[in-house]
């Protein structure tokens, strides 16, 4: 499954793009977490996923749901790491 995560292309929702926008987050960062993540765990809702990965002291968590040849980027926001047992 790891290459498929290097191989598949990010799109993002309009809300994703929002809050990106608002938090000054770089996609960059969001699709490294995608292609390179610490973990993946699932969603709350039902075929969503969620991406982990480390940025400095922040945990980012980028919300995805996979559709077909694409991660569909649903939100993106940093966290506590201890929130959800990482470091």
């Amino acid at each position: 499954m790891a290459c498929q995560r290097l191989c598949m292309k990010a799109q993002y929702a309009d809300h994703a793009e929002d809050e990106l926008r608002l938090r000054r987050g770089p996609k960059s960062l969001v699709e490294e977490a995608l292609s390179n993540p610490l973990s993946v765990v699932s969603g709350n809702k039902p075929g969503r996923m969620v991406a982990q990965r480390m940025v400095g002291k922040k945990l980012l968590r980028v919300v995805f749901e996979p559709r077909g040849e694409v991660f569909m980027v649903i939100t993106a926001y940093y966290a506590n790491p201890k929130r959800y047992g990482v470091g």
